[in-house]
């Protein structure tokens, strides 16, 4: 893992510290920027645990996973009108003239 405190971007804009990580056998290389006060808080914290920032990091967003409720899944209301569906029985070639019809069909 690779943290850089570069101020500018190679544009010449400011930029937060970024933290990178990197992915080899298993682990994703990525940069992700936080604010200046964030990134201290994260080394000094790391520090004071004898720990890597990357276990913090690492730590912090298995954490916010875990506390993330499941979602429900998604279930499409039923919106049909009546009952039986179609009226009547169609083939296939009297749908489509059914549907294209004024539109260039046969």
């Amino acid at each position: 893992m690779a943290i850089t405190k570069e101020p500018f971007s190679s544009l010449g804009r400011r930029r937060a510290p970024s933290i990178e990580i990197l992915r080899y056998s298993g682990f994703m290389e990525t940069t992700i920027e936080i604010p200046d006060g964030l990134f201290d808080q994260v080394t000094q914290f790391a520090h004071a645990h004898a720990l890597t920032v990357q276990e913090v990091v690492e730590s912090g967003l298995r954490k916010v996973i875990a506390e993330e409720p499941p979602a429900k899944p998604f279930r499409l209301r039923d919106t049909s009108v009546g009952e039986g569906g179609m009226v009547k029985d169609f083939t296939w070639p009297e749908l489509r003239a059914i549907i294209y019809e004024g539109r260039g069909g046969e």
